[in-house]
C-alpha cells in the first residue's frame, strides 16, 4: 500500500516550522507521497520501490505536477515506512532539505 495526497495536504506537515520555510510557491498540483506499507517478509525486495513506480504513474495520468516525499536517511530511522532517500533518488527526486534528523524533503516535477 502507498499513500498519496493531493492539493490540500496533510496538516502534520503544513504545520511544521521547518517544512513551511520550504514551502513551494509552484502554481503546480502539489501531489504527497507519504508512506509505504510493506509486510516484513516481503521488505528488500523491490515492492517499495514498485509501488513508487506505479504511485508515479498514476499521478502522472491525472495531470502530474509537484511531487514531494518525506523519506529517511538512512534504514533503521523510526519512520521506516516512508521510504529511503537512495529509493526516491532512483526514481529522479532531488534532495531540497533535511527534515529533523531522519528525514529529508524531496521533490520531482512530473
Amino acid at each position: 500500500m502507498v499513500s498519496i495526497w493531493a492539493d490540500e495536504g496533510i496538516a502534520s506537515i503544513d504545520s511544521n516550522p521547518k517544512y513551511r520555510k520550504l514551502a513551494s510557491t509552484s502554481d503546480r498540483m502539489l501531489w504527497r507521497i507519504t508512506c509505504f506499507v510493506v509486510h516484513k517478509k516481503y521488505r528488500g525486495r523491490g515492492v517499495a520501490r514498485t509501488a513508487l513506480k506505479a504511485a508515479l504513474a498514476a499521478i502522472q495520468k491525472q495531470g502530474g505536477g509537484l511531487v514531494e516525499a518525506y523519506p529517511i536517511k538512512c534504514w533503521g530511522a523510526y519512520a521506516e515506512y516512508r521510504g529511503t532517500v537512495s529509493m526516491f533518488e532512483k526514481e529522479g527526486f532531488q534532495i531540497v532539505a533535511p527534515l529533523g534528523e531522519s528525514n529529508a524533503l524531496m521533490r520531482r516535477i512530473l
